[in-house]
C-alpha cells in the first residue's frame, strides 16, 4: 500500500488531468480491479469527476496517489550520490 490514514498525498491518472493535494482520510474497500481504495479531502480545489460534478470528498485507489512524507533526518538525497556533492564555494 503507498499511502495510510493521515498522509498528505498527490492523486495522479484518470478521471482527473491535475495532480490535486489531497489527505488521506481512511480505508474505504478493497476492489479487484482497483486493489484498496481510500476516502481522500482534497486540500485545495475540488475533484471534477464530471463536468457538471464537484467533489471535496471521493474515493481514490491506493495505486494512483503519491503520498508526501517527511523523509527523516537519516534520509539520503539519492542524486547526490549519482553525481556527488556540490564543493563548497570558496571566497
Amino acid at each position: 500500500m503507498n499511502c495510510k490514514p493521515g498522509d498528505l498525498a498527490l492523486t495522479h491518472g484518470a478521471p482527473i488531468d491535475n495532480d490535486i493535494l489531497a489527505e488521506v482520510l481512511e480505508l474505504r474497500e478493497v476492489h479487484g480491479v482497483y486493489g484498496q481504495l481510500w476516502l481522500i479531502r482534497s486540500l485545495g480545489s475540488p475533484f471534477h469527476i464530471t463536468p457538471t460534478t464537484r467533489h471535496m470528498l471521493v474515493v481514490w485507489p491506493d495505486k494512483m496517489l503519491r503520498p508526501i512524507r517527511d523523509p527523516g533526518d537519516d534520509a539520503v538525497d539519492e542524486m547526490l550520490l549519482l553525481v556527488g556533492a556540490p564543493e563548497a564555494a570558496t571566497a
